[in-house]
């Protein structure tokens, strides 16, 4: 009972502390608003603009066993999951990898009736006031620290080749991680695809581009078992096609140039040259059928995007939200006020015990 009276003293001791200074509380409290507003207006407009697609996949089917046969002899596999579906999980990954982001940023742009590419936009447009003061305060230090070394990223391609990106193409990198998203609904199938950029037309443009590059590579990695079958069949198909040609030339030769002898060698010759013809004919005209199926399976398991809600220029700014930083700000003051009124006096005892 007497810890209940005595907490009971102590909060009302916190009152009455921050009642008298409830004059530096408003005070803090109006200051925090007051930057919350500088804030809002100092800091950029933006503009997101949105895709919504869906993944429609064929329904292939995979290539028949005298088609796999033929390949195993090779070691190809032609049926291990040929028509098997990237996993939307792979999607965000996609465009956080650095060729998707190579690729983008060598796209061009239209902004304020100049032809340049994202890369180049970025190079040359103006920092704003915020990002000027944050860069030359907080980031001075690291600002430093890059003038006396190269901070550039080697990074290793598919191809298992290095390549060094710059430190300007990392920072736009960087950024792009920041502006570009992606959601998928599960449930529907739907994926939503966004830029947020400092231009309308600008976010439209990157929207645009992104998805069709993002689209491009899902392609890419949905047909590449398949597309590997195509172009084994495709090879295997052209030896026995200059087979094919070669066997033929020369029983035609053979023929022409013994019309009139008859012997058992002759004819001996011309079974061998006959029987060689029709195999190597045979197997020919099998793998020209199989080469047609082998396309037709790539056109099955080529996935088909639908556009539900296409790319459109968006009319009403994404942010910034001045309302929100308003209040924010002024919360923040506000508790900082609080909290440094409360801490005073209990810092002052402990200042005093220390320095008597």
């Amino acid at each position: 009972m007497a810890d209940q009276i005595n907490d009971e003293i102590d909060l009302i001791a916190l009152l009455k502390s921050l009642l008298k200074k409830k004059k530096l509380i408003l005070k803090l409290t109006l200051i925090g608003g007051l930057i919350g507003l500088i804030v809002g207006l100092l800091t950029p407009k933006t503009y997101t603009s949105s895709v919504t697609f869906i993944l429609q996949q064929s329904d292939g089917k995979q290539l028949n066993s005298s088609l796999g046969g033929l390949a195993s002899l090779a070691g190809i596999n032609l049926n291990s999951g040929s028509n098997s579906s990237i996993a939307p999980v792979i999607y965000p990954e996609i465009l956080k990898s650095y060729p998707f982001k190579k690729s983008l940023i060598s796209k061009e742009v239209f902004v304020d009736g100049e032809s340049l590419t994202y890369k180049e936009y970025n190079l040359n447009k103006p920092i704003g006031v915020l990002s000027f003061i944050k860069k030359y305060t907080i980031g001075l230090p690291s600002l430093i620290i890059k003038s006396f070394k190269s901070t550039d990223v080697q990074i290793a391609t598919l191809n298992n080749t290095i390549e060094t990106v710059s430190d300007e193409d990392f920072e736009i990198y960087k950024n792009l991680d920041n502006i570009i998203n992606i959601s998928i609904n599960d449930k529907d199938g739907n994926i939503d695809l966004s830029v947020t950029e400092s231009s309308p037309e600008l976010s439209a443009q990157l929207t645009q581009f992104a998805t069709k590059i993002l689209q491009d590579k899902i392609i890419e990695l949905q047909i590449e078992k398949t597309k590997e079958s195509y172009l084994f069949i495709e090879a295997q198909y052209n030896l026995k096609k200059e087979e094919f040609n070669k066997a033929q030339d020369s029983l035609a030769f053979f023929k022409e140039q013994n019309l009139n002898i008859n012997s058992a060698f002759v004819e001996n010759t011309l079974d061998r040259l006959q029987s060689h013809y029709n195999l190597t004919n045979s197997v020919y005209t099998e793998l020209a059928k199989q080469l047609e199926q082998a396309k037709i399976e790539v056109n099955k398991n080529t996935p088909i995007f639908t556009v539900i809600d296409p790319v459109s220029v968006p009319k009403e700014k994404a942010g910034p939200k001045k309302a929100l930083i308003i209040v924010i700000y002024t919360f923040l003051f506000f508790v900082l006020a609080v909290g440094y009124i409360l801490l005073l006096d209990p810092i002052k005892s402990i200042l005093k015990e220390i320095n008597p």
